[in-house]
């Protein structure tokens, strides 16, 4: 497991757990390089609420979202079963 606090933050498997703890204006979350399918990435805040959330349906997939959103708690990544997260943010 790596993080890279940088813009975007990089977060490779396992899964981390908590990652950012303050405040965060979130630009776009990008999944890429599932190794299957059914593979799984989670993102909650810290009282457990999903905030990000896919199921892989093949190999090699990217899942892209722009979402332009405050995460008033920072975020814990809960799940990341393959590939490399990117969280980008202003």
């Amino acid at each position: 497991m790596a993080v890279v606090i940088a813009r975007p933050i990089k977060i490779t498997p396992p899964a981390p757990g908590a990652v950012f703890t303050d405040k965060i204006r979130v630009i776009a979350v990008r999944w890429v390089g599932t190794s299957g399918n059914g593979d799984k990435v989670e993102i909650q805040d810290p009282s457990g609420k999903t905030l990000w959330a896919y199921t892989s349906d093949g190999v090699n997939k990217t899942f892209e979202s722009r979402l332009e959103r405050w995460w008033d708690n920072g975020f814990n990544v809960v799940t990341l079963d393959s590939g490399t997260l990117y969280v980008d943010y202003a």
